[in-house]
């Protein structure tokens, strides 16, 4: 076999290989609709694949391992779920006083702010009303 013939078998066989390779993530893509398959998103999967394949031994001719580097990709880029998230209510309105929160004790004051986080805001509330 010479040269040529050689150099020609083996870029064959690369292509084989990537073409293969470029199914198994068609294939996982296809199949994880979570995942936005975006330019920016696939060339982060495949840098995260590459590296589960040194690693880890990942095969990237497989779907499955494709899976498992999404595992990873959400871990490592947090892509946005489509969970919403809750937000933190605005300051508790309560009926709480200056003059009320004057006549307490310094001990007493000390009770109301460690009694619970939403006493602490009621009260830095009525603080701030100045």
């Amino acid at each position: 076999m010479g040269l040529e013939a050689r150099y020609e078998a083996a870029q064959q066989n690369e292509e084989v290989i990537t073409a293969k390779i470029v199914s198994a993530f068609e294939t996982f893509a296809a199949q994880t609709p979570s995942f936005q398959n975006t330019n920016a998103n696939r060339a982060k999967m495949f840098e995260v694949m590459e590296e589960m394949r040194v690693e880890e031994g990942a095969n990237p001719t497989r779907a499955t391992d494709w899976s498992d580097a999404y595992s990873k990709f959400l871990f490592l880029y947090d892509q946005p779920r489509t969970v919403a998230r809750r937000r933190p209510s605005a300051a508790p309105v309560s009926g709480l006083t200056l003059a009320e929160i004057n006549g307490w004790t310094a001990v007493e004051l000390k009770k109301q702010i460690e009694s619970s986080p939403r006493r602490e805001a009621e009260i830095e509330a009525a603080l701030s009303r100045r």
